[in-house]
C-alpha cells in the first residue's frame, strides 16, 4: 500500500482507530468486489486489525501469504472462504492467539493438512470453518484446545 491508509480521503472498505497520534486499520471489508489475483503480503503488517478481514466471495487465487500469521491483533472475523485460494493452510496462523470468533477458509482450493499450529487459537469460541478444501489427514488433537468452541 502506498500511503496511509487511515489519512484521508478515507480508503473504501477501510476502518480506522486513533490511538493518540497514531492511526491503525482496524477492519477491512471488501466482501463480493470483484477481487483477482494473489493476497498481498503486506497485509501481515496491519497488526493492530482486530476485526473482520473480509475478503470472501472474490477471485482471490495462489497461496495464503504465511505473513498474515502476524495480525496477532486479530479478534474476529477472518474471512477468506469462497475464493480459489490453494496449497497449504500455512502454520503462522496459528500465531492468531486473540482470535476468538469466525475463521473461515471453507469453499478454496486448500489441498495440505490442517496444521496443528492451529490449535494455538485457544480463544476460539465461534465458527471455524474448513470445508469444502482438498484438505487431508485427520483432524489434529490440537485442536481441541479450542474449548469454548460453539460450532465447526
Amino acid at each position: 500500500m502506498t500511503g496511509d491508509p487511515c489519512e484521508a480521503p478515507t480508503w473504501y472498505g477501510l476502518t480506522c482507530a486513533s490511538s493518540g497520534d497514531v492511526s491503525d486499520v482496524v477492519q477491512l471489508q471488501l466482501r463480493t468486489n470483484g477481487l483477482a489475483g494473489s493476497l498481498p503480503t503486506e497485509l501481515g503488517e496491519m497488526t493492530e486489525m482486530t476485526s473482520n478481514m473480509d475478503l470472501r466471495s472474490n477471485s482471490i487465487t495462489g497461496s495464503i501469504p504465511t505473513e498474515l500469521g502476524g495480525m496477532t491483533g486479530m479478534e474476529s472475523g477472518f474471512y477468506l472462504n469462497s475464493n480459489s485460494l490453494n496449497n497449504a493452510i500455512p502454520t503462522e496462523l496459528g500465531g492468531m492467539t486473540k482470535m476468538s470468533v469466525d475463521v473461515h477458509l471453507y469453499s478454496n482450493s486448500l489441498n495440505s493438512s490442517i496444521p496443528t499450529e492451529l490449535g494455538g487459537m485457544t480463544g476460539m469460541e465461534s465458527s471455524f470453518a474448513l470445508s469444502f478444501n482438498r484438505l487431508s489427514n485427520a483432524i489434529p488433537t490440537e485442536l481441541g484446545g479450542m474449548t469454548g468452541m460453539e460450532s465447526y
